[in-house]
């Protein structure tokens, strides 16, 4: 499919590329998936094993607003959180760890991050699982979405169990979420093809101001594809994107104006932009796209 991007990119296969080539070759987009390392022996049929037990519900009602606000509130969120900036992994784990041994959604999915990632440790992706869907059965989108791209992610993925995760979190009108369900329509992969159906999560995501949705369907105006070719609009979505803070967007407009490809050449705003990608740290870090 060298028309074709592959799902990696907003995330739908772990190894291939989201690509498109602009005319004359350039190759337009280059999204690799994050790769998964060792699961725990006794818990490694919660991640990547393809099975009907990891896929989501059909149905899970999202958490209330009251609820999700006493977690956000919770002392031990603020401690972790200022433990993280501070780069203080373990203080953060610990705060963290506690919180959710007493439920909290936010605690979870903060500790399942940091069990998946291994800043302190060797990565327990198993125990992430595990983590995510406590919080994520109890209707929070953002568990939804990462334990959607922790099996999306791993080295055996389980790509049926990751949309029906996305597919929850989107629901509940999660950015990344529904950027990843618009790339798997494109694609083909997961789900069947359906061009429009990848526009209309595109276009959804991106009225909701989503920088995630705006970078795919700049993508899709760029490319011409389930939408007339139109580069003045896929510009326009990708500053806007870049203005959220999407490293992405930011990495792409300064490639862009860099070597005057799409946009005229401009030294300025390219260093621009890619000063804005290089201090943008939070984004760097949570970002699904790696730009060449």
């Amino acid at each position: 499919m060298s028309e074709r991007w592959s799902a990696s990119g907003i995330g739908l296969h772990q190894a291939t590329l989201l690509r498109a080539r602009l005319a004359g070759g350039f190759l337009l987009l280059c999204l690799v998936a994050m790769s998964a390392a060792s699961l725990r022996a006794d818990e490694a049929s919660q991640v990547g094993t393809v099975s009907l037990a990891n896929r989501a519900p059909a149905k899970v009602e999202p958490i209330s607003a009251a609820e999700l606000a006493r977690a956000e509130t919770d002392p031990e969120i603020a401690a972790g959180r200022e433990a993280l900036a501070a780069q203080n992994w373990k203080a953060a784990l610990v705060h963290f760890d506690i919180a959710a041994q007493g439920g909290n959604v936010v605690a979870e999915t903060l500790a399942g991050r940091m069990y998946e990632t291994g800043p302190l440790m060797p990565p327990d992706r198993g125990h992430a699982a595990a983590l995510y869907r406590r919080a994520a059965l109890r209707g929070y989108d953002e568990a939804q979405y990462r334990l959607g791209h922790l099996y999306e992610s791993n080295l055996v993925a389980d790509l049926a169990a990751a949309i029906s995760w996305y597919h929850l979190a989107a629901a509940q009108g999660h950015d990344m979420a529904i950027a990843r369900m618009g790339v798997a329509y494109w694609s083909g992969e997961g789900v069947q093809q359906d061009e429009a159906a990848a526009v209309q999560l595109a276009q959804r995501g991106a009225a909701a101001g989503g920088p995630a949705s705006q970078f795919l369907l700049g993508s899709l105006y760029l490319m011409g594809s389930g939408v007339p070719k139109n580069k003045e609009k896929a510009i326009e979505l990708y500053r806007l994107s870049a203005e959220h803070d999407f490293y992405a967007a930011q990495q792409r407009l300064s490639g862009f104006y860099r070597n005057g490809i799409v946009v005229q050449q401009d030294a300025g705003l390219a260093a621009y932009w890619e000063d804005r990608a290089a201090h943008n740290i939070e984004g760097m870090q949570n970002s699904d796209f790696l730009i060449p």
